[in-house]
């Protein structure tokens, strides 16, 4: 009980203000004001150089994108030969609900990147995705198989 007594105490002293023994607001003005200014100067020269690097990276995406505009890609398929290939894959309707609801995903994903591809027909990558989604799906359909 005593020692409860004594931490009263303590804490009652602790909660007394405490005067500074000189006036240091003008002080901390000054060190704000200088920090301030200090500030400012480093922002200004990050935000000019990250303008310059955005500028660089624009200019050399567009001039990248003028080059390569005329070319198509040499592996380019048609959007068909794609749906031919896995006319079987798109009946396909497993038993596991974990793996239907996989194939209902593919499919779905399947038939965007067809519409994607109608649009843009040299678009390599989203012919490479849909290989990556029509693997996906095989795999998937040996698992299917293999369980049974």
């Amino acid at each position: 009980m005593n020692l409860h007594f004594e931490d009263r105490r303590k804490l009652h002293a602790l909660a007394r203000p405490l005067e500074p023994a000189r006036d240091l607001w003008p002080q901390i003005a000054a060190r704000i004001d200088s920090a301030s200014r200090a500030s400012h100067r480093g922002v200004r020269w990050l935000a000019w150089a990250a303008s310059l690097a955005c500028v660089a990276v624009l200019a050399g995406a567009i001039g990248i994108r003028m080059i390569h505009a005329g070319r198509a890609p040499a592996t380019a398929a048609p959007p068909d030969a794609f749906v031919a290939a896995n006319a079987p894959a798109a009946r396909w309707n497993p038993a596991d609900p974990r793996l239907r609801g996989a194939a209902v995903e593919l499919r779905a994903a399947q038939g965007e990147l067809k519409q994607a591809l109608a649009i843009a027909p040299h678009a390599g990558y989203l012919q490479q995705l849909l290989e990556h989604t029509e693997r996906q799906q095989s795999r998937l359909q040996r698992l299917d198989r293999d369980a049974g």
